[in-house]
């Protein structure tokens, strides 16, 4: 007998939010994920999650293979936009996780990653090069550090930065320089 190459044909809604953290956060606990037991493992045979256990708390976690982002990445609402892939820390991330499912669900589909706010970021530090060069060297001077996530409205950005204990005195700093540049409201949340 055969296996089955795609377990999961129709989406819903409740695999969409599930999607959107995991695509976003990359390591989810189970509690945030919105799907069903059976859909969750049909994600697993599929090769979109894999189920791991947190250590601090001994919940399980469902982490984001690289197959999951790019199943993800090509659904509507998320093209255009970079996955969060920082697999360092299951910790860290379900956080970030918590953040997100705690934001109204318009604002959780305006959420930014990472890498899409590192080239907004870049965008932005070549816009001021051409109309502000002084500003623009002073700031490219500086060290940036990206910021986990965040959310773009019409009027303002707000970013989320997870730290953890080995963060110090410089990466903050780094974190501040890069909202500086963005003009954002940033939120640091600790581990």
């Amino acid at each position: 007998m055969s296996r089955k190459s795609q377990y999961i044909t129709k989406l819903n809604n409740r695999d969409i939010q599930s999607f959107r953290l995991l695509y976003f956060a990359h390591h989810i606990p189970r509690s945030l994920m919105k799907a069903s037991d059976c859909r969750l493992r049909s994600y697993e045979k599929q090769g979109l999650v894999e189920k791991c256990v947190s250590i601090s708390t001994n919940e399980a976690i469902y982490k984001c293979t690289d197959k999951g982002r790019s199943f993800i990445g090509k659904l509507d609402g998320f093209q255009g936009h970079k996955p969060y892939i920082n697999a360092n820390s299951s910790e860290h991330n379900s956080l970030l996780a918590y953040h997100i499912a705690n934001l109204p669900q318009h604002q959780q589909e305006k959420w930014h990653s990472e890498r899409d706010l590192h080239d907004m970021y870049q965008n932005r530090l070549d816009e001021l090069r051409h109309t502000d060069y002084e500003r623009w060297e002073q700031l490219s001077k500086l060290s940036a550090s990206a910021c986990d996530g965040g959310v773009i409205t019409e009027s303002h950005i707000e970013l989320v930065e997870v730290i953890t204990d080995h963060y110090n005195q410089t990466m903050l700093e780094e974190k501040e320089v890069f909202n500086q540049v963005l003009s954002a409201n940033l939120t640091f949340y600790h581990t």
